[in-house]
């Protein structure tokens, strides 16, 4: 299995707990910051295509909550 269809998956979940309430939105958003982080280094280190990079980047969940 690849990091994108790894980063997918973590992202989605993190999502998933996020919608279902099991994380509060300041804990997603540290929680986001760190994979940003890593797919910042897994695109620097050509573990992923800058569309796929793109495309993880913009599954996060936006704007503030509340």
């Amino acid at each position: 299995m690849g990091i994108y269809t790894v980063m997918k998956k973590i992202i989605t979940n993190g999502n998933n707990q996020l919608e279902n309430g099991e994380t509060e939105f300041e804990s997603y958003n540290l929680w986001r910051e760190n994979q940003q982080n890593k797919l910042d280094a897994f695109l620097a280190c050509n573990r992923l295509t800058p569309t796929q990079y793109k495309e993880l980047q913009g599954m996060f969940a936006a704007g503030e909550q509340g």
